[in-house]
């Protein structure tokens, strides 16, 4: 079984321009020479030495509270057509065919950047502030001040509840954009590309009631007296303190709630009330009649929120759609067998979009041509 080993966000990047640095370096030659290449230990042992150390550095910031992580990288692919070696103990797959990435005639590549720290907040009273990284400070209409950086969003910890709530916010992060918030009762939440989030500025006492549309990632602040409610369009999610995945985008037919720790309900009209336990997945589909509960790995769920696109035998068409939403764009399949290739990987999200789709394309016989900010995804001649 292959083994693989923690390196920092900046091997990772060193990694990724390793391998282009390879495609690169070998583009004129021939897959079967490449692949002679590959195979010699002089060849390898001189590539190793040239990336053999990597400098650490900070892993992504999650809101006030952030610490150093080691992260993994993993990269294969369902395809028997690819050489692999092994570089300063990183695996990398180079393809015996040429991976591209190409504009349309009469076009230049773009730059197509990834998701960043931005949305739109609208608050009670109808005013819309726009969000990045800067630090300042806005004020409610009942005097309280929320605290803005590069963290996200903080409102104050509020010990007292109101009886009734009448002021809403809503959070809106747009395609290639994310964010994070701390709400008013000390619930931390992740919000992922085109997603939306409607919460009280105050909670009311006997209930912690929001609006999701899109994907998020909460932990919740422990309250038993009051338990706090995720609704979608699909049901309700409803905790007492525990850490949770929603996914329930507008455009898809399928909600998806991932249970990292505690205990969650999935509450809707039309089945059951089901309950998860942690490691699991709770699927329901618009329409059906039972809610699927299943054994997951939840990394692969909740990667997103850290900076990684965690994908095992994912379809090329799902990964795309997740794509579109980080660098807001428009993706177009040739045939429908494209979009059945199946991947599994570990990535950076941060990585320039070229990059991705060089590693999607090897030993898949795939070519990628850029219009703009429309993707078309053709089989390589």
């Amino acid at each position: 079984m292959m083994k693989w080993e923690d390196i920092t966000d900046e091997a990772r990047k060193a990694t990724e321009q390793a391998l282009t640095d390879l495609l690169t370096e070998n583009r004129k030659i021939s897959g079967d020479q490449l692949s002679i290449r590959l195979q010699d230990p002089a060849y390898l042992e001189k590539k190793s030495q040239q990336r053999k150390r990597y400098c650490g550095e900070e892993a992504f910031r999650q809101m006030k509270r952030r610490e150093a992580k080691r992260r993994k990288i993993r990269l294969w692919i369902r395809s028997a057509s690819a050489a692999c070696i092994l570089i300063a103990g990183i695996l990398v797959i180079v393809p015996k065919q040429k991976t591209e990435v190409l504009p349309l005639a009469g076009h230049s590549i773009p730059e197509i950047r990834s998701a960043e720290m931005k949305a739109l907040l609208i608050k009670t009273d109808g005013e819309q502030v726009m969000l990045g990284k800067e630090s300042r400070q806005l004020k409610e209409k009942n005097g309280m001040l929320i605290a803005i950086d590069s963290g996200g969003l903080e409102y104050p910890l509020q010990k007292q509840f109101v009886s009734h709530t009448t002021d809403y916010n809503e959070l809106i992060v747009p395609r290639a954009g994310m964010y994070c918030l701390s709400l008013s009762d000390g619930t931390r939440a992740w919000l992922n590309a085109d997603s939306r989030l409607k919460y009280p500025v105050v909670f009311a006492e006997n209930e912690r009631r929001i609006r999701l549309s899109g994907e998020g990632y909460f932990k919740v602040a422990k309250d038993t007296q009051a338990p706090f409610i995720v609704e979608t369009d699909l049901g309700e999610i409803r905790v007492m303190g525990t850490e949770f995945n929603v996914k329930c985008y507008p455009d898809e037919t399928i909600i998806a709630t991932t249970l990292v720790n505690g205990k969650v309900s999935f509450i809707n009209s039309e089945v059951p009330e089901r309950i998860l336990a942690p490691g699991q997945q709770l699927l329901f589909e618009r329409g059906n009649q039972e809610a699927e509960i299943r054994q997951v790995n939840v990394c692969n769920y909740i990667g997103w929120k850290d900076n990684q696109l965690i994908f095992h035998k994912e379809t090329l068409e799902e990964i795309m759609r997740i794509l579109a939403r980080w660098y807001d764009i428009e993706v177009v399949f040739e045939n429908n067998d494209l979009k059945q290739l199946e991947f599994s990987g570990n990535l950076n999200k941060y990585t320039d979009i070229e990059t991705f789709f060089r590693l999607f394309g090897i030993g898949a016989n795939v070519r990628f041509q850029l219009s703009g900010r429309t993707v078309y995804i053709k089989s390589a001649e």
